[in-house]
């Protein structure tokens, strides 16, 4: 199963994301380490288990700056939010790492980038992984180099959106050049993106399990529709 299939899996599934998620702690509770300064790590441990989740509501409500034309109101915005933190229930997150509201998950979000992230070898590792794309294990060894060449500008443009994406301290400390035409660059092409990906038919614009999730949320409506004017 792919990353992204299980990210879906976990959203759309219905009860198999509950499953999916007391699967994928399962996989993490063995996942422990102790880092150069002598500090131990632990995987479920409850803010690092949390910030996984904290991070989904900037990377999309920053990415929607970007990428869209239609700009979230503070509704929606809190509306998505609320979607996340019953993700966190999902996975068994304590209350007390989730702020009750985006008004109130904001300040705590900067707080936290702010005053309690520090830059690792995981994060350098990270963005190495995303501009130089492994090739799958069902691809030939003999094939490798062709899939390198293919996948050089998908990676640049992952590793370019992420690095414009992630907020001016942390590409600091982490010592990522980020300039005003990198800047200007990302917004002509989050514009571009914005009003041309609408346009593409819905079966293409999603994943098969998010599209099949919204077909099977349509269906619904209009059996409650139908329901709701019945005769008596």
């Amino acid at each position: 199963m792919t990353a992204s299939s299980m990210v879906q899996r976990r959203i759309y599934g219905g009860e198999e994301a509950l499953a999916e998620a007391d699967r994928l702690r399962t996989m993490h509770a063995a996942l422990n380490s102790t880092d150069a300064q002598g500090v131990k790590h632990r995987a479920l441990s409850s803010g690092p288990w949390a910030w996984v989740l904290h991070t989904a509501v900037f990377a999309f409500t920053e990415g929607n700056k970007y990428f869209s034309s239609d700009k979230l109101t503070e509704a929606e915005k809190e509306s998505y939010y609320q979607e996340v933190v019953q993700l966190m229930r999902n996975f068994s997150v304590p209350p007390k790492e989730i702020p009750a509201t985006y008004a109130e998950w904001l300040p705590w979000f900067e707080d936290q980038i702010e005053n309690h992230l520090a830059p690792t070898n995981v994060a350098h590792d990270y963005l190495k992984v995303i501009r130089n794309i492994a090739p799958p294990k069902q691809i030939p060894s003999a094939l490798h180099p062709v899939w390198r060449v293919a996948t050089r500008p998908v990676g640049r443009l992952q590793y370019f959106c992420t690095v414009g994406t992630t907020p001016d301290s942390i590409r600091d400390r982490l010592g990522l050049e980020w300039t005003a035409n990198d800047e200007r660059a990302l917004r002509i092409l989050g514009w571009v993106i914005g009003r041309l990906v609408p346009m593409l038919p819905e079966r293409v614009r999603y994943f098969p399990i998010a599209y099949e999730a919204r077909r099977l949320e349509r269906d619904r409506a209009r059996l409650r529709a139908i329901i709701d004017v019945r005769p008596i």
